[in-house]
């Protein structure tokens, strides 16, 4: 997470950060969140809002709204569920005046799904399908680790590994690579993030199980850092290493937490590098009907 990101990004896609004490959210034998008493409505940035969730009578994210001005949030994404509670469409909407800006088809195969892409083109033109892996805790894989090579000879390798422990997203790794055989140059960067977390429950972690495809797009369709995991616990501190073959840079950050008194979640997160306080999330919630 560079630090631009933190002064100029909105802060938003998987928030990892809401937190639920016993009395505010019961597990079932498999540790699955049960449907909570109170749902995340809101996230702020430095007191200004940055998104904003509804959902429908099933307690499944109904809508996610992102791009806060003056005027009111500029889009949002609106889900859709099978009957088995699956999310299977997500549609990108101008919330100003309601025009389709993009759709999203997710096809299964049992927890896996292919994710594919509709964009504004006139018509829409489906793009070629995501593939996301899906294990106990959450998504594992983005994309695929073979190397794809065009007839030009072009090489290319693009994806997103995510590794959890004890329940919590422990390291995510975004890579990319691609090769030119017409200048036999090579690109290639990799970003690692790896967290430390407290010991209190996280609310988000509702949204993220039930629903993680809504969890990935927090993360990295509505901003570029996975800050908002949606594990068992709550972040208490980022280590990020961004490197291309000739160049690696380390940041660390810590994360202050506070409590909601009466959900029991977390109410605000003060991110600080150096001793120096960078961004505070803050949160809101109201009770599930």
């Amino acid at each position: 997470m560079k630090t631009t990101y933190l002064q100029f990004c909105k802060l938003g896609l998987a928030a990892l950060t809401g937190l639920v004490t016993v009395s505010a959210c019961k597990k079932d034998k498999n540790d699955q969140p049960a449907a909570p008493n109170y749902l995340l409505t809101a996230i702020h940035q430095d007191g200004e809002p940055i998104d904003s969730f509804t959902y429908n009578s099933n307690q499944q994210l109904d809508r996610l709204y992102s791009y806060y001005t003056t005027a009111g949030y500029e889009e949002y994404r609106q889900f859709e569920y099978d009957a088995n509670g699956r999310c299977v469409r997500v549609k990108h909407i101008d919330a100003r005046d309601g025009d389709l800006l993009g759709k999203d088809t997710l096809v299964y195969n049992n927890r896996d799904f292919t994710v594919y892409t509709e964009d504004d083109d006139e018509p829409f033109e489906i793009e070629n399908g995501l593939s996301f892996k899906v294990g106990n805790d959450g998504i594992t894989l983005v994309g695929s680790k073979d190397t794809i090579t065009m007839s030009t000879g072009r090489r290319r390798v693009d994806y997103i590994e995510i590794i959890y422990s004890g329940g919590n997203l422990s390291s995510f790794k975004a890579v990319e690579y691609s090769f030119s055989p017409t200048t036999n140059s090579v690109n290639s960067n990799t970003a690692t993030y790896s967290f430390t977390y407290d010991n209190r429950r996280s609310g988000l972690q509702w949204i993220a199980k039930h629903n993680p495809y809504a969890s990935h797009l927090l993360n990295t369709a509505v901003v570029d850092s996975p800050i908002f995991p949606g594990g068992r616990n709550n972040i208490a501190g980022i280590k990020y290493i961004w490197g291309t073959e000739t160049f690696t840079d380390v940041e660390e950050y810590t994360v202050t937490n506070t409590y909601d008194a009466a959900s029991g979640y977390v109410a605000t997160q003060a991110i600080s590098a150096g001793g120096s306080e960078q961004v505070v999330i803050g949160f809101r919630y109201q009770k599930a009907e």
